[in-house]
């Protein structure tokens, strides 16, 4: 690199400079690889630079001016020439990030790469956090591709596309493409299209699908994808599937109790039983009738033309619990233990 003025520019040719120590050098433009011109502050900073005495007072204090001018470059110059005059200077070396340890000074890069880690987008890894990143950014770059396919053959649909659109769809073995898929159930308005992608779903060899046909089990307002979903995972046995459903007994939310019970019941594993057995029961409030509450009417005695006046009982109702049978959990209990009434 070479500092100096530009004396002139003669065309597109060439290029004269004049170093600071009055030398005037000619350079061919395809011997330039840039230019860069310096603002008004760093050509100060240069003539300072010429002044300053090469000492560690005068580095250091030209450092600090060049922190006051926002200088960085710069300011790690004269900071590493300090250094250089006086390698064990503590105050250059911890501005420079160093750090004094048994083997001397070290800069917090060389004491993390020594310990094993590695920088990756600003941050130290350790690397095999490194490599489960990248696979999972590699992971979100494949879901958004399969997002915008699968948005192109739903638009495809009802259009002279549609048969390619369904055969499309049909043939996704991905299980990256399970969310977008199931993305996609969620929105879909059609019944049809709705039990289509269960179908999808059913068809990718992972347990992530099965997931996703669990939830469907679960949320799915239509009754026949639910149906199907639970067919499908009838087919493709899963402990963690059950688990899942046998959790959802324990919702506060009855119409998924009585979803995940008619689940277990389809599935029939005999390892839901105990959950089944702990949700036979459930705690309800009832309203109870109260005494002396009823209708009373009251008419104007004064001979004038007042409407009488009605009054009904004016206590808030009050409720009780009381535990009652939890019918689909019974029938899927009943099912599991081969007819067993636990009624």
């Amino acid at each position: 690199m070479i500092e100096g003025t530009i004396e002139s520019e003669e065309g597109d040719s060439s290029i004269r400079i004049r170093t600071p120590e009055g030398a005037l050098l000619s350079f061919e433009r395809s011997q330039i690889d840039k230019i860069e011109r310096l603002r008004p502050i760093q050509r100060e900073y240069l003539l300072k630079r010429e002044t300053t005495p090469d000492t560690v007072e005068g580095h250091l204090e030209l450092a600090q001016w060049c922190a006051e001018h926002y200088l960085a470059e710069e300011r790690k110059s004269e900071l590493r020439r300090v250094i250089q005059l006086d390698p064990d200077n503590a105050r250059a070396r911890a501005l420079l990030g160093y750090v004094k340890t048994e083997d001397g000074w070290k800069t917090r890069d060389e004491i993390m790469q020594a310990q094993g880690y590695v920088r990756y987008k600003g941050r130290w890894m350790l690397p095999q956090e490194v490599q489960i990143l990248k696979e999972r950014e590699a992971e979100n770059e494949k879901r958004k591709e399969w997002t915008q396919k699968i948005q192109l053959w739903l638009a495809w649909l009802g259009t002279e596309r549609s048969r390619v659109a369904e055969e499309s769809l049909q043939s996704i073995r991905d299980p990256v493409a399970v969310p977008p898929l199931l993305n996609a159930l969620k929105n879909a308005k059609d019944d049809h299209l709705r039990l289509m992608l269960v179908d999808v779903l059913g068809q990718i060899p992972s347990p992530e699908s099965l997931r996703a046909l669990a939830f469907v089990a679960i949320e799915d307002p239509l009754e026949e994808a639910r149906l199907r979903a639970i067919e499908i995972l009838k087919q493709r046995p899963s402990d963690e599937i059950v688990a899942f459903f046998a959790g959802q007994l324990k919702s506060n939310d009855l119409t998924r109790v009585h979803r995940a019970a008619a689940a277990l019941r389809e599935l029939g594993d005999p390892s839901a039983i105990p959950s089944l057995i702990d949700a036979l029961v459930m705690t309800v409030k009832v309203p109870v009738p109260q005494s002396g509450a009823g209708t009373s009417a009251s008419f104007a005695t004064d001979g004038s033309n007042r409407l009488p006046g009605l009054s009904f009982g004016g206590n808030s109702p009050k409720y009780v619990k009381q535990e009652v049978m939890n019918r689909p959990v019974l029938e899927a209990l009943v099912e599991l233990c081969g007819g067993v009434n636990f009624g």
